[in-house]
């Protein structure tokens, strides 16, 4: 949806933000319950393999510990350029001009996917949570069924790649989906909210709502 639209229709915004370096920190808190959880699940089914003692975990061999980490970086890339298309995929639900806008980038080191255009908080809500579900919570199986150790790092790492994200949904929790719209943020983490007020009503704006002379 046009930003124009939301103003021109008196919606009532509210800026839920926070700065890249401040989301670096938030990455490390939000994400905790989850890594728990998985860790204590991978730790669970190891135990259970009668090859444990022996597994790869304990191997130190030169050859090994080099093709795991190439594994790794290799992995890493392909995952986090995943994560922000996952993150482009959903935005597009409520894009009116499709692919013109979504922006990719980085900033201080950080890959993002930005959306020009505001969505409801409903599409908003998917978008921060579709690499969670899509990305991590496969590669997770895999890491537990194969317990491959770079695979157990690598989703750990993308749990916490999706800290911010689980931020901002917890930030949109107060929102209905439905009658309210979130623009995303391209210099800071975070989204701005669009509110209907007792002058807009409730009805959803969509892309083909005609726009009517007072």
């Amino acid at each position: 949806m046009e930003l124009s639209k939301l103003i021109d229709s008196g919606y009532k915004s509210t800026k839920i933000t926070m700065s890249f370096l401040k989301a670096n920190t938030v990455s490390l808190i939000y994400p905790i319950p989850i890594v728990v959880l998985y860790i204590a699940i991978a730790f669970f089914f190891h135990v259970q393999r009668p090859d444990t003692v022996t597994s790869n975990f304990v191997s130190i061999r030169l050859e090994s510990i080099l093709w795991s980490l190439g594994l790794y970086l290799v992995g890493m890339i392909v995952l986090i350029v995943l994560h922000e298309f996952l993150h482009a995929l959903f935005f597009l639900k409520g894009c009116e001009n499709g692919w013109k806008s979504i922006k990719f980038g980085v900033k201080y080191l950080t890959p993002y996917c930005h959306c020009k255009e505001a969505t409801t908080v409903s599409i908003a809500r998917q978008s921060c949570l579709a690499p969670l579900w899509a990305v991590c919570l496969p590669l997770g199986v895999v890491a537990v069924a194969t317990d491959l150790y770079f695979l157990h790092l690598l989703t750990v790492v993308m749990i916490f790649g999706s800290g911010a994200d689980l931020w901002v949904v917890w930030k949109l929790r107060p929102y209905n989906g439905k009658t309210c719209y979130a623009l995303d943020m391209e210099d800071e983490i975070g989204m701005t909210v669009f509110e209907p007020t007792q002058e807009t009503g409730h009805e959803v704006l969509t892309p083909d709502t005609k726009e009517t002379d007072g």
